[in-house]
């Protein structure tokens, strides 16, 4: 069909023209709300990716930083550790008291 043929419709120009014209805008304001809806879903997607990229970095650093504080806490365990066993041959020579008064020969025995 080129343009300059004349379709042959039963019905006159004059109801097929506001048809027509009302089928062309209405299509054409579907493919505008669907246009503008795409723009509106990417613009979306990319703050969307941006804040996903963001939350993600500062994940990575907060990871980072745990791995960094269980790092040192091992280490201070590790200190505390041979502070204790330096501490515990001292306390192994010393003689503990008995809690055992009558053991020890009190005096002050009942009847």
């Amino acid at each position: 069909m080129s343009i300059g043929e004349k379709l042959s419709f039963r019905s006159p120009d004059r109801k097929l023209l506001p048809f027509l014209l009302r089928s062309r805008d209405g299509w054409k304001a579907k493919c505008l709300d669907a246009k503008t809806e795409n723009k509106s879903l990417k613009y979306r997607l990319g703050v969307m990716t941006k804040s996903r990229d963001r939350w993600k970095a500062e994940v990575r650093e907060l990871k980072k930083r745990l791995a960094d504080i269980e790092k040192h806490l091992a280490a201070e365990k590790a200190t505390v550790e041979k502070v204790l066993a330096k501490e515990q041959p001292a306390e192994e020579q010393s003689p503990k008291p008995s809690k055992n008064k009558r053991a020890q020969g009190s005096s002050t025995a009942r009847r």
